[in-house]
């Protein structure tokens, strides 16, 4: 065998850890992103169509950025604890159960690979290897039982950074034409097609990566953009209709 090569080439589920880490970096990135594009441009198609001057919706959607990521943070950040800490909970609940009910928990093991199509014989040395190992034993149930894996565990702090991180970036792009045009209308209109047009991109990027369909993917997002933009405009519109002056 040669060592060499065994010590450089990473194992494959360290591949996939790598992977598997990739895609929920990605995952983070796109939802915090497409929110914060979403948001704003439906709110500034809004405030464009009730108000006459571009200062007033820059400070709205300022505020709007600030609060959105702070929101969006702390929103990822408890929801990735909160499924963090149910999954230390089952763990420690099958760490338990192997070291108070072992006989239940090895027919367990037993039952799985006789399902699988071993033969009794093989089965049977499968399970005293496995529950030889009080670790083995627990990180099989993880995987087979709960279908846990360590490396799925997301870091909360992590998560919430990256999403707000995310939403705080991309609603900027709907506010940017206010800062260089004052006609009001032409800068929805620049922020409108330079929303759609990064919605589009960012479909794009994630097609990429998940390996779906490009056009479908960038198609879907954008669509969205715009249904947000429609909504959001036409609201305002019936509401400096409806409310008094």
């Amino acid at each position: 065998m040669d060592t060499t090569q065994t010590l450089s080439t990473p194992a494959p589920h360290q591949l996939e850890e790598w992977h598997t880490r990739q895609g929920r970096l990605i995952r983070e990135l796109v939802f915090g992103a497409n929110d914060g594009l979403v948001t704003l441009v439906g709110f500034v198609a809004g405030v464009t169509g009730a108000l006459s001057s571009p200062r007033p919706i820059i400070l709205a959607s300022e505020a709007l950025i600030v609060a959105g990521s702070v929101s969006m943070g702390i929103g990822a950040y408890l929801s990735s604890k909160a499924q963090r800490e149910f999954f230390d909970h089952e763990i420690e609940r099958e760490r338990w159960e192997i070291q108070n009910m072992p006989d239940m928990e090895t027919e367990e093991v037993r039952t799985h690979y006789k399902k699988m199509g071993f033969l009794d014989n093989e089965v049977e040395m499968i399970v005293k290897r496995i529950t030889s190992s009080p670790k083995l034993w627990l990180r099989f149930m993880m995987h087979e039982e709960l279908g846990l894996v360590e490396e799925s565990f997301d870091n909360p702090l992590v998560s919430g950074l990256t999403v707000g991180a995310a939403f705080f970036v991309a609603a900027w792009v709907p506010v940017l034409p206010y800062f260089f045009i004052s006609q009001i209308h032409a800068a929805m209109l620049a922020a409108t097609a330079l929303s759609v047009g990064t919605m589009f991109l960012m479909g794009i990027a994630k097609a990429k990566v998940t390996s779906s369909s490009i056009w479908k993917s960038a198609g879907e997002m954008a669509l969205l953009g715009t249904l947000a933009m429609v909504i959001g405009y036409l609201g305002s519109r019936v509401a400096n209709a409806v409310l008094p002056q």
